[in-house]
């Protein structure tokens, strides 16, 4: 089998693991996270909020094939997985019901939730090279030979684990679409990653002055729409503290998000590891980085219980809704094939690239919540302003 027909049945199984996940999802969902409405209508209601994300994800897969289309389909299948991953996130995080007695919704243990999606990719891709050897096809990840890869996976591993911990952790604090906004600061912080290491930067990733100010404007976007989201409420001071506590949590995850991002495409490079292989080194050791904060860490859970470290929260659901943890499970497998993605995207074009594309389907994904009414502008002037610092980002990105 060559490279190219590896690469290719490689990118169709990932298409169709992640419409598999998806179609999985919205067939759960409405078991735990509408249990007060009818099943017809909150299979309506999830199969509309996804609809734009599968589209993306079906649109991709048929084009995948055709000659001189690898590009764009990459970028439909990028802007499906990431817009479902966010909006299927911050549902499970915030929205799903555990008890309606005890008004407890939502999973808020981010850290533990984004350590079981790594050990389900571990136990995924475990299963996944134990079938291959029974056939013609048996694959074998690439070894390490020095302990210098080790230590720089490891790193890449611990990136990771604080870029998505910390960025489902501010859900608990911000609005999906302002976290989303903020979100978009990251080709400029990646930018400003690979200029702090130039021997390792790679000669097509230079920048031009017109992509600074590209990146400026959409950055002081993020600003305004911040700045519109904390007018709206400005007599509340809880919620003063809650937006700062969120963008202070928010710009730590997206500084390591912009040096996973630089790693994983140098890495690729340095160690000639592929997207897959490079996700199964990483996900044992992220798991158990996310462990740490899990234990020890405790922060604000549900209003009416205070707070609870991630594993307090667990047992509590446990108790309550299992299936919802059932549902974190099975988000793990999109997860799964989501990380493999976005790491080839990085491999295969660069990692300034990879974020100018995952800033507009954030943009994107902030008008699919307004328009599907996950999220709400805020009310007056603030709302307009908001919206425009949204269409502005948009621009800036595109």
């Amino acid at each position: 089998m060559t490279a190219f027909e590896f690469r290719l049945r490689r990118g169709r199984a990932l298409h169709g693991l992640l419409l598999l996940a998806l179609c999985c999802l919205c067939s759960r969902q409405p078991l735990q996270a509408y249990v007060h409405v009818s099943t017809y209508d909150a299979f309506a209601r999830t199969v509309e909020e996804v609809s734009i994300p599968l589209a993306a994800l079906c649109s991709g897969g048929l084009i995948s094939g055709v000659p001189g289309c690898r590009i764009p389909s990459k970028l439909l299948v990028f802007f499906g997985a990431q817009t479902g991953m966010l909006l299927l996130s911050k549902i499970l995080i915030s929205r799903t019901v555990v008890s309606e007695e005890l008004g407890l919704y939502g999973l808020p243990a981010p850290f533990l939730m984004t350590a079981l999606h790594q050990f389900m990719a571990v136990v995924m891709f475990g299963i996944g090279f134990l079938i291959s050897w029974t056939t013609r096809w048996p694959y074998m990840p690439q070894k390490l030979t020095k302990l210098s890869d080790v230590g720089w996976l490891l790193l890449f591993s611990a990136s990771f684990a604080a870029n998505i911990g910390l960025n489902n952790f501010s859900f608990q604090f911000l609005p999906l679409s302002l976290n989303l906004l903020l979100r978009s600061c990251l080709p400029i912080a990646t930018t400003a990653i690979q200029t702090c290491v130039p021997r390792r930067m790679p000669k097509s990733s230079t920048t031009f002055v017109k992509e600074i100010i590209c990146m400026l404007c959409g950055v002081s976007c993020a600003a305004l729409a911040t700045w519109a989201q904390s007018k709206s409420k400005a007599a509340e001071p809880e919620h003063h503290y809650q937006l700062g506590l969120g963008v202070a949590i928010e710009t730590m995850s997206i500084f390591a998000g912009a040096l996973n991002m630089v790693l994983a495409n140098e890495l690729g490079k340095q160690l000639n590891l592929n997207s897959m292989d490079m996700t199964f080194y990483m996900s044992l050791p992220a798991a158990l980085f996310l462990l740490v904060p899990s234990i020890f860490l405790s922060s604000p859970s549900w209003p009416e219980e205070g707070l609870m470290t991630d594993f307090q929260v667990f047992a509590l659901v446990y108790e309550l809704a299992p299936g919802v943890l059932g549902l974190a499970c099975l988000l793990g497998v999109f997860a799964c094939a989501y990380n493999v993605l976005q790491i080839d995207m990085a491999q295969s074009l660069s990692a300034t690239y990879t974020t100018y594309a995952g800033n507009f389907n954030k943009a994107m994904t902030v008008m699919i919540s307004i328009t599907m009414g996950l999220e709400h502008l805020p009310e007056g002037v603030w709302g307009f302003l908001m919206l425009l610092a949204t269409l502005g980002n948009i621009g800036s990105f595109t």
